[in-house]
This record gives C-alpha cells, sequence and structure tokens, in this order.
C-alpha cells in the first residue's frame, strides 16, 4: 500500500545569498508574542475606570409591523444603567444608519434578529442576561416570512435588476453538443468563527508537571469606545476595514473623521465577518458612550454573532451545460440565484463572472443573476468570497455532463484547461497561465494513472468498502 504522506525541511537548494530570506527559515514576526500570550486583541484593553458593557436586544420574528418594549422591566436587574433605542439615538441628535441597514429598528421589524435595542450595564453578564430576557410586544407578525431562496423565487423578492453575462452563442453550442444536461445545484450558508489562538498551562493529571497548551477561542466582533471631552472619540474594534468603522461612527455620530480615531491591534480571525460587520459594535458601542459620557465596551456573545451578523451567501444555479463527446464544454447557461439577507449588498444580481469559469475555456455562456430578499440578517464576505461558490458550482455541472459522457471528472477538466494567452469569462488575458503544465506535473508526480489503477482493480474486489482519487484545478 501507499506509504502516509510526509514532509521534510530542506534549506540546502536555497542558501544563495541573492535569495534572502528564503536561505534562512524565518519565524512569523508575531509568533512570539502569540505564543508567550502577551499579544493584545481588542477585548484584552484593560477595563477603564467607570466602564460600562452593552449588549443587543435581538428581534425573535421575521418581520412585524410594530414592536415595542417595556424598558423599566430592565432596571429591575442590579447593574443596568441605560436600555437604548432608536428614540434614544433620535433624541440625542445621533443617525440611526448603517449603511442601508439601521443600527437599531424603527417602527418596524424587517427581519429575525434585527437590533431593537442596546442594554448597557456595569457587567458584560448582566448587559447579556437582561438582552436575552426582555419582552418584546410585537404588532401584526409576517405569517409567509421568505427564508430561503426558494422562497425569494416563489414570491419573486429579489433586489433591483437582474445581472447579465453572455459570451459567445449559448443557445446554438447547445443545440449541436453531442451531450446536454440540466439540473440545480446549491450551496449554504456559512457562518463566522472568528478564532485565537491562546496557550495555557495545566498540571499532567500523571507526571504532575506544568504542561503547555494551546487551543483556538473565539473573538467574535467587539469593540469598545472611550469618549473624552478634549480628545477625539477612541474606538477600539476588531474589524478587518477600520475605514468602514470610521465612515459608519462619523455617520451617526454626525461629526468629522478628525473627531474619531480608530485602533486595531489585531484580528482574532476576520475570514470576511469583520470587513463591513464589524461597524455594527463599533458604533452601537460608540454612540452608547457619547449618550452616556462613559466609556462602553460591547462584546457581542457568539449566539448573537450568528443570530444577527450574517454568514456567507447562499448561492443556487439552476443550469443547462453541453459538451462534445470527445469532453470539450461547448455551452454553459442557467440563473444564478444569491441569498443576500435584508440588505443586497456588493453582491446584488452577480453571476459570478470572476469565479465561475473556474479554471475552464468554455466559448459560450448566458448567465442571468438575481440577489434575493429574504427575511434574514444581511448576508456578507466570508473567506474566498465568489470563487468558493463559483467554483462549487462549474465543478459540479462538471461532474453531471462528466456522468452523461460516461468519463472521469478529471478527463473533462484537463480537457477544458485554460492556456496561455486565453481570455477569461471575466475579460482578463491569462498572459501567465500554466495551469496545463501544473496538470500534467501533478499527474506525474503523485502517480495518478497507476495510483487510479490499482483504486479500479480494489473496488472491482471489494463489494461494500471503495476508494477513490480525483485532481480539481483551481483559478
Amino acid at each position: 500500500e501507499r506509504p502516509i504522506s510526509s514532509g521534510t525541511w530542506d534549506y540546502k537548494g536555497a542558501e544563495d545569498p541573492s535569495e534572502f530570506p528564503i536561505r534562512q527559515p524565518m519565524p512569523n514576526v508575531g509568533a512570539l508574542q502569540q505564543t508567550s500570550g502577551e499579544a493584545i486583541y481588542t477585548d484584552d484593553v484593560p477595563l477603564l475606570e467607570n466602564e460600562l458593557h452593552a449588549a443587543f436586544v435581538l428581534s425573535t420574528v421575521a418581520g412585524s409591523s410594530s414592536f415595542s418594549m417595556d424598558k423599566t422591566e430592565a432596571f429591575a436587574f442590579e447593574g443596568v444603567v441605560q436600555v437604548l433605542d432608536a428614540s434614544d439615538l433620535e433624541e440625542a441628535g445621533f443617525k440611526n444608519k448603517l449603511g442601508s441597514d439601521t443600527l437599531l429598528a424603527d417602527g418596524a421589524v424587517e427581519y429575525q434578529g434585527q437590533r431593537l435595542a442596546i442594554v448597557v450595564a456595569t457587567s458584560q453578564v448582566v448587559a447579556n442576561t437582561v438582552s436575552k430576557s426582555m419582552t418584546v410586544n410585537y404588532g401584526q407578525v409576517k405569517t409567509d416570512p421568505v427564508v430561503t431562496i426558494d422562497d425569494a423565487i416563489a414570491q419573486s423578492a429579489f433586489y433591483g435588476t437582474p445581472g447579465h453575462k453572455k459570451v459567445g452563442d449559448a443557445t446554438s453550442a447547445l443545440a449541436g453538443a453531442d451531450v446536454v444536461v440540466s439540473g440545480e445545484v446549491a450551496c449554504a450558508h456559512q457562518y463566522h468563527f472568528h478564532m485565537v489562538s491562546l496557550q495555557s498551562f495545566h498540571k499532567h493529571p500523571v507526571t504532575g508537571r506544568d504542561v503547555l497548551s494551546f487551543c483556538g477561542l473565539q473573538e467574535t466582533q467587539t469593540a469598545l469606545a472611550v469618549p473624552s471631552k478634549s480628545e477625539p472619540l477612541r474606538v477600539f474594534s476588531a474589524t478587518q476595514e477600520p475605514s468602514s468603522v470610521l465612515s459608519s461612527i462619523v455617520s451617526a455620530l454626525k461629526v468629522k473623521s478628525k473627531d474619531v480615531n480608530v485602533i486595531v491591534h489585531r484580528l482574532g480571525g476576520g475570514y470576511g465577518g469583520k470587513l463591513t460587520n464589524s461597524a455594527v459594535p463599533a458604533t452601537a458601542a460608540a454612540v452608547a458612550a457619547s449618550i452616556l459620557g462613559r466609556p462602553v465596551r460591547l462584546v457581542v456573545d457568539l449566539q448573537a454573532n450568528m443570530k444577527s451578523l450574517g454568514r456567507r451567501i447562499p448561492y443556487k444555479f439552476a443550469y443547462k451545460a453541453g459538451a462534445n463527446a470527445d469532453g470539450t464544454i461547448t455551452a454553459v447557461t442557467g440563473t444564478i440565484y444569491s441569498d443576500q439577507g435584508k440588505n443586497a449588498g456588493s453582491y446584488s444580481g452577480t453571476v459570478l463572472t470572476p469565479a465561475i469559469d473556474n479554471a475552464y475555456k468554455i466559448e459560450n455562456w448566458d448567465l442571468t443573476g438575481y440577489a434575493c430578499k429574504t427575511d434574514s440578517p444581511p448576508n456578507t464576505a466570508c473567506r474566498a468570497p465568489t470563487f468558493l461558490p463559483g467554483t462549487f458550482l462549474i465543478e459540479s455541472v462538471i461532474d453531471h455532463l462528466a456522468y452523461g459522457l460516461n468519463m472521469r471528472q478529471e478527463d473533462v477538466r484537463e480537457k477544458n484547461l485554460y492556456s496561455v494567452n486565453d481570455v477569461s469569462l471575466a475579460g482578463q488575458t491569462l498572459k501567465y497561465c500554466h495551469q496545463k503544465d501544473t496538470w500534467n506535473t501533478l499527474k506525474e508526480s503523485s502517480g495518478y494513472s497507476k495510483r487510479l489503477e490499482e483504486i479500479q482493480q480494489f473496488n472491482a474486489a471489494n463489494k461494500y468498502v471503495k476508494r477513490g482519487i480525483s485532481i480539481s484545478p483551481q483559478k
């Protein structure tokens, strides 16, 4: 049998001084801070004098004509300082907007998980507890919520106008194809589990010695706002995009950029979830701190983070594709639906042009894209946005075509790889495209053909246990 994969370190081939720093093993610049526990994250900023903590009250329904809360209910808990809603922001002269969304719901409830109020208390535990225990009275609740892409299609719940991408003559290409397949494929949402690598000492249960362990912990959306009478408002934010945080706070407080300093120490994982979404806790903390005149820290707990701040954008592709008998793909057509939640965002009506061709030269395309409006929090970027779903969708189409052609998927992929100076679906000339060379090198170095033959023999001899092997390109 093939041995277990292994790896080795080899510096002999990189001893040329001109190749510095390749010729030396270079540790990560933050490695010592990370492994010693000295790395400072947003929530590691020491507690300040008179500091308060905040949490969001979230909607539990997907839509309602109105809602109300009895704020006095919150003050039954010791440590509650204030409960802020949209009317308090208006009274303070602040703007209750975050792009095309609102910081806090004003009048009606538009989606499940929408922020209704901010509970401010002397501890995070009290703020979290009260935010989850407050009674919310809803008006007429929406009885037919749009939850999925299929719901949106059935109710024609779309944003704006659809997007289009047409290259060549897909209709004629399909008519002349030897094999034509059609179907639907979908990829669902994905939450952001932002991770922080931490270490701790503990006693070994047998030897009694101190043992250093490493673990990954969550750094959810986090912000700390520190007001001052003579200095700019300081906002510590766990964000991938400080400019977005700054513009949101400046807009909400109706001040100038010079009046706010956004400070980013480091992130405990971003994955796209801390691009625009990090403006939500930062703006909420800034508003609360400005109203109360005291520092306010807002660490969104994991449940609230998942309920209120979106996830990877789900997609559905209803496709039709054709190929010749030798495996050459002649055309791909279809409609791509994306679940944007309650905001169209920057991916409205997308047809995934930069990614859906992946590594393949396909002469004819005809795609239409719809941005679906669902009663859920606005969805957002998640690691490899556009490229991950685009790759998944086209690879699913290729699997279907390979089945119809009675060919291995790898053979269909290899037949359609881009070459040097081909032009991608997005219109980019691929001057340095060496995918075919890379593909052939990988097949040879991995012993693909021999291993495939062995696997086929094994599968023929075993009824219940099967093995497989695959090669997939990536743009």
